[in-house]
């Protein structure tokens, strides 16, 4: 049994851990689509289709973009005026993803995978990597701890 999350009292946000640093501020989502072509918005909305077939999400608005959580926050877009910038949080490299631009090594199994997306054909390709990201999300790529004196 996994513990419940912390739910900051000043901005609601949630987290894994008690007191985790973080701007405590919310955004509205619709700031992030203002000045957007309305396509850009659907592609949004195409992606978070495909996250929600692998089950619930929260979305977060942030100052620069919108934040995918589960438990941990996993995934992330940034609208552009031409598509849309994808984030997937992998535990291993995936060099050879299609419409990948860049990846990040944030510790030894943390690695941001960001992809450029301008149609929504592309974001089927991108399946397969969006269901193991959000079992990151959901904290099953952990162990479970086991407690002091031999109890789990």
């Amino acid at each position: 049994m996994r513990k419940p999350l912390w739910r900051c009292p000043s901005c609601g946000h949630e987290f894994v851990s008690r007191n985790a640093t973080h701007s405590c501020r919310n955004y509205d989502l619709e700031d992030r689509f203002r000045r957007k072509p309305l396509r850009i918005r659907q592609l949004y909305e195409a992606f978070v289709a495909l996250v929600r077939g692998c089950g619930p999400v929260k979305i977060e608005p942030k100052r620069d973009g919108i934040a995918l959580q589960v438990r941990v926050r996993f995934a992330g877009v940034q609208p552009r005026q031409k598509g849309i910038r994808c984030g997937l949080w992998l535990t291993r490299k995936v060099p050879d993803a299609p419409h990948l631009v860049r990846i990040e090594t944030w510790m030894p199994h943390a690695h941001g995978h960001y992809f450029w997306i301008e149609n929504a054909e592309q974001l089927c390709d991108l399946v397969p990597l969006i269901r193991e990201a959000y079992a990151i999300g959901e904290q099953k790529h952990l162990k479970p701890r086991r407690r002091e004196g031999g109890r789990s």
